[in-house]
């Protein structure tokens, strides 16, 4: 059965509060039905996730972020039992992307990594793609 569409957020995590409105802009085109929460910082959104009884759809991050980083948020992630339980996808969108970066990143399992990217239709296409995948797709919290 197909959780219904309204009662899962997008998780939205960076520091650059111009990527919020335009993420904001083009998920609100992509799929209006699901709510975006955007954090600045890992530390809040962490909370978030350990408080909220509400199944995010999927993690979106910033790599680099004040304070804890994205890859060190994915890495507590990991390391938190409950927290692996909800099977919440997780894909870092950072600019720049360097071989290293997507190296570390797929070590800690995250389930996709893009370039954000300086055209707004190529970041709504990326955006689509992810969007339609996580839709379609199975895992343990989302029949």
């Amino acid at each position: 059965m197909k959780v219904p569409a309204g009662s899962q957020t997008i998780v939205y995590i960076d520091s650059d509060h111009d990527d919020h409105f335009l993420i904001g802009t083009l998920f609100n085109e992509i799929a209006p039905e699901r709510p975006v929460r955007y954090f600045s910082s890992a530390e809040p959104a962490l909370a978030y996730l350990r408080q909220s009884e509400q199944q995010p759809f999927i993690i979106l991050c910033e790599v680099m972020l004040r304070g804890m980083s994205g890859l060190e948020l994915r890495e507590t992630i990991q390391a938190d039992e409950q927290l692996v339980k909800r099977c919440i996808p997780f894909i870092f969108m950072s600019n720049p992307v360097t071989q290293h970066l997507i190296e570390k990143a797929f070590g800690l399992t995250v389930q996709g990594f893009f370039e954000k990217s300086a055209s707004r239709q190529q970041q709504k296409q990326e955006l689509e793609l992810i969007f339609k995948y996580w839709q379609t797709s199975y895992h343990p919290n989302r029949t």
